[in-house]
């Protein structure tokens, strides 16, 4: 398919991504904004991958801001 092709072509790149997305999911979508008009950044995400992307970045924000919910309503 496409994106496994893109996926190889592309697999420094992705493997830093991921490394640095592990503190905010939706820093994965810099692969599919086209920035510059560099191929590197027009990967096509499926529906599935979009919606685990956003649940992700859903996540993430409940789990960073329940500490501070928690301290407040003390």
């Amino acid at each position: 398919s496409i994106n496994s092709e893109w996926f190889k072509n592309h697999i420094k790149p992705v493997a830093i991504a991921t490394i640095l997305s592990s503190g905010d999911i939706e820093l994965l979508h810099i692969f599919d904004s086209n920035f510059g008009g560099f191929k590197i950044f027009s990967v096509k995400f499926s529906p599935k991958t979009l919606n685990l992307i956003f649940w992700g970045g859903f996540l993430n924000i409940i789990l960073e801001n329940l500490p501070q919910l928690v301290i407040q309503v003390q």
